[in-house]
């Protein structure tokens, strides 16, 4: 199972159609929807405020970066 808060990216997942704005891609990239078209994985949505990723790949403001750590189970 992966989770994301990119609906962007979620929406190209799901799409299989290609649109001028992803023709650009490396086929390689496409892994991704190669497996969840197989069965492979699944892909969710997580809303921001839930996902405790985002206390290591954004800069957060305080309140959040607290946040961050008590969905880590650190604070």
């Amino acid at each position: 199972m992966v989770n994301s808060d990119s609906q962007s990216a979620l929406a190209t997942i799901k799409n299989p159609v290609h649109h001028a704005r992803t023709k650009h891609f490396d086929i390689r990239h496409h892994f991704v929807r190669d497996a969840v078209e197989n069965g492979d994985i699944t892909v969710n949505y997580v809303p921001s405020n839930e996902n405790p990723a985002d206390i290591l790949t954004k800069a957060l403001s305080r309140d959040k970066h607290a946040a961050g750590l008590r969905l880590l189970h650190l604070a």
